[in-house]
């Protein structure tokens, strides 16, 4: 009795120093950082292996709790009140250079039922350039600074490209009254809209000083401003032509079909106030005489030259040709046959004048 009472003594003081210092399974020492060290050259541990009904029927598991499911063949541990089963290495793998690959179904981000191969629920950033072979989808903000792809780009709601989009395929924008908007510095300057059957482009409200410039081969060749100013702007004035009804050709094969004005201005009665499209002089000679002299865009001999006198007081206006390159206004009162001075515009059509 003694005896069994003494050996059981020393049991107890065995067990609880072992229990201090680790248990050593197959090895004669305990790692310091574990409290069960297991050594076998030809085998491993057995955790316990529970089919899914008695794995979910645990009672109050722990956290961290370890067992191996039979009936799903996974390695579950219990975290943060929930199973959760521990990804194997078929799934992802890891390859010389470092990189990872997931190779069994789909990954899903803030969502538990992704529908391709990556669903993003909320916003993809890229700082750097985003890449796809095949086709790139989002729901909501696709965001990026450089976005390429050889398949289809598609944002159900906003595409924000701080970089380029490089596409071998289609551009489409499905919407209703759907805009490609322009931005500086977070600016809207100009925008490209469908709008019903109509395409609306040009610059945005506020952008006061801005133009809708049409390029070709590089060159700037015509420009509408802020106050519907259309302006031709190759070589010297560049060429017009309106359905065959408003023309301005450049070849004089062609001129005859011109209906444009060449000259055209605003005279004031004393001369010394005037305005004209084109560079040159006009002079008082006399009353009511005024010699104009263009420096381009001259009259010849079949010029039409109209004149429309101003004012409230009745007057007639003719003109006609002073040399090669000189025309002479004459501005009279119809009622005396008098010279006056007098304000009036003036147009000069020339079929043959380039």
């Amino acid at each position: 009795m003694k005896l069994s009472l003494l050996f059981s003594l020393c049991l107890c003081c065995w067990l609880a120093t072992v229990a201090q210092q680790g248990i050593s399974i197959g090895g004669s020492t305990v790692h310091p950082s574990a409290v069960l060290d297991v050594s076998k050259s030809a085998k491993g541990v057995a955790i316990p292996r529970l089919t899914q009904s008695a794995r979910l029927g645990i009672s109050n598991p722990a956290e961290g709790l370890l067992v191996y499911d039979s009936s799903t063949n996974r390695m579950y541990q219990y975290q943060d009140g929930l199973w959760r089963y521990l990804l194997n290495n078929s799934y992802w793998t890891k390859s010389a250079s470092g990189n990872y690959t997931y190779t069994f179904d789909s990954v899903g981000l803030a969502t538990s039922s992704p529908d391709a191969r990556l669903q993003v629920v909320g916003t993809i950033r890229g700082r750097a350039a985003l890449t796809a072979a095949d086709n790139v989808s989002a729901g909501n903000l696709l965001h990026g600074n450089n976005l390429v792809s050889s398949g289809t780009l598609a944002a159900a709601g906003t595409a924000t490209i701080n970089g380029n989009i490089t596409t071998q395929g289609n551009v489409n924008v499905d919407n209703t009254s759907p805009t490609l908007q322009l931005k500086s510095s977070g600016t809207n300057k100009a925008f490209m809209q469908e709008s019903g059957d109509d395409l609306r482009l040009g610059t945005n409200s506020g952008n006061t000083t801005g133009k809708t410039i049409i390029r070709m081969n590089g060159n700037d060749v015509i420009s509408i401003d802020t106050t519907g100013s259309l302006k031709v702007l190759t070589g010297s004035g560049g060429n017009i032509n309106m359905g065959r009804k408003l023309m301005r050709y450049f070849t004089p094969a062609e001129a005859p079909e011109n209906t444009l004005p060449v000259i055209y201005g605003m005279v004031y009665n004393n001369s010394t106030s005037v305005w004209m499209s084109v560079s040159g002089t006009i002079i008082l000679i006399s009353t009511g005489v005024y010699e104009v002299t263009p420096q381009e865009g001259r009259p010849g001999a079949r010029s039409a030259i109209l004149v429309t006198p101003r004012g409230a007081s009745p007057r007639v206006a003719n003109a006609y040709m002073n040399g090669a390159t000189k025309f002479i206004i004459e501005i009279t009162n119809p009622l005396t046959g008098n010279h006056v001075n007098a304000d009036f515009n003036f147009m000069v059509m020339d079929p043959n004048n380039l």
